[in-house]
C-alpha cells in the first residue's frame, strides 16, 4: 500500500494548520478570517477534483462532486461577502491551509484504486473537523456583520458535510489533531 503514512501526515499537517490554538489566534481580522476561508474552500476543491477522477466508489466520487459544488458556492459567497466590507481575502494568513492542500491534493494524486477513496474520506472528516473549530473560533472574533452572518451560515454546511464524510468507505471517527482530539461531530 502506497503512501501508508499519508494520513497521520495529514493530521499533523492539520493540526497546525487550523486546529491549534496559535493557529487560531492568527486568525485576527475579518480579511484574515475570509483569506482562511477561501484557502479552506479552495483546498476542498483541489482535492475533490482529484478525487471525482480517482475514486472508485460512486459514494466517494459523489461526495467529491458535491464538495466541488459546494465549496465553490461558498469560495463566491467569501468574495461576495469581502467585496460588500471593501476589503480583500489576506491569503498571507492562510499559507499554511493552502500548503496543506498541495500536499493533500499530491498525496491523492499520487494514489491508486481504493486508495483514493479511502485518503480523501480521511482527509475530509479531517478537514472538516478542524475548519469548524475554526469557524467557531473566529464568529466571536469577527468585527463585520456579514463576515459574521458568513460563518454563522457557512457551519451547518460543514457539519453536513462532515456526517456525508464520516459515511464514506474508510472514514474513520475521532482523530487525534497533534493531541488535540476531537469529537466525530467536529466539536
Amino acid at each position: 500500500m502506497r503512501n501508508r503514512g499519508a494520513i497521520p501526515l495529514l493530521a499533523a499537517a492539520l493540526a497546525l494548520a487550523g486546529g491549534t490554538t496559535a493557529a487560531a489566534q492568527n486568525m485576527g481580522g475579518d480579511a484574515a478570517i475570509l483569506g482562511r476561508m477561501a484557502a479552506a474552500d479552495q483546498g476542498e476543491i483541489m482535492q475533490a477534483q482529484v478525487a471525482v477522477q480517482g475514486a472508485q466508489s460512486e459514494a466517494v466520487r459523489s461526495y467529491a462532486q458535491m464538495i466541488v459544488r459546494d465549496h465553490t458556492t461558498h469560495l463566491q459567497q467569501v468574495q461576495a461577502t469581502a467585496s460588500a466590507a471593501g476589503m480583500a481575502p489576506d491569503t498571507t494568513a492562510a499559507r499554511d491551509l493552502a500548503q496543506h492542500a498541495m500536499e493533500a491534493t499530491q498525496m491523492l494524486r499520487n494514489a491508486s484504486g481504493t486508495e483514493v477513496d479511502r485518503m480523501f474520506a480521511a482527509n475530509m472528516v479531517q478537514d472538516h473537523q478542524l475548519v469548524i473549530g475554526e469557524v467557531q473560533g473566529a464568529i466571536p472574533r469577527a468585527q463585520n456583520a456579514g463576515v459574521r452572518t458568513l460563518l454563522t451560515s457557512t457551519l451547518p454546511v460543514l457539519r453536513a458535510h462532515l456526517r456525508a464524510a464520516q459515511r464514506l468507505p474508510g472514514a474513520t471517527e475521532g482523530h487525534d489533531h497533534g493531541g488535540m482530539t476531537v469529537r466525530k461531530d467536529g466539536r
